[in-house]
């Protein structure tokens, strides 16, 4: 698998993983008030379950993402993203909002 594709987005950027030509990952990160969020994690069902979502979450954290959110109803990425660290900080109808455990206190993750 190789990253294949990087791209700017408004306020933020967006990278693609590629085996051979078949797109296998998508993840993108974008920066509102000074805070990076992890935004629109993608693993190609084919994918799953092989380590891929974890790689992605860190890759974006090295990045300097702190922030995500999930829907409630999905329980497999909330499983990954607790299992990697993040806590529910906030939440609305639909979704969990989520951060590092790390960052709770203004901490950075080193």
């Amino acid at each position: 698998m190789k990253l294949g594709d990087y791209q700017l987005c408004q306020n933020g950027c967006q990278f693609s993983w590629y085996d051979n030509d078949e797109l296998v990952a998508t993840v993108e990160l974008k920066e509102e008030k000074c805070v990076k969020w992890i935004c629109g994690i993608y693993v190609s069902p084919l994918y799953r379950r092989h380590g891929i979502g974890m790689q992605l979450l860190q890759f974006s954290t090295i990045l300097g993402g702190e922030k995500l959110c999930v829907s409630k109803t999905n329980e497999p990425a909330k499983t990954l993203y607790k299992k990697f660290g993040f806590h529910v900080f906030d939440e609305d109808k639909e979704c969990f909002f989520m951060r590092l455990e790390a960052l709770k206190d203004g901490n950075t993750t080193d």
